[in-house]
């Protein structure tokens, strides 16, 4: 079953980038209310932080995009970060 967002839709439903800590993705995946987590770098704990953060969605089978916004450095950072996420991310099954 795929998630759905609050609403209903079959669209998939990007999280605000607020959400910062694996706690708060945690709960949003386990509510089935995210279809794409998207960590800030600048605010998920940096590499580690979104690391972890991906190592979740994995758990959940959903793909992981950086969310790329910010400094002269986020966006170079989440193309970085987009390199290193295994190649199952960000294409549907």
């Amino acid at each position: 079953m795929k998630p759905t967002s609050p609403r209903g839709s079959h669209l998939g439903f990007a999280p605000n980038p607020a959400l910062g800590s694996l706690a708060a993705f945690r709960e949003a995946l386990s509510a089935r209310a995210v279809a794409v987590p998207q960590p800030d770098l600048g605010a998920c704990g940096g590499f580690s932080g979104s690391r972890r953060i991906a190592a979740l969605a994995d758990a959940f089978d959903v793909r992981t995009m950086p969310h790329v916004v910010g400094s002269l450095v986020n966006p170079h950072a989440s193309l970085q970060m987009g390199a290193l996420l295994t190649a199952r991310r960000g294409i549907r099954r």
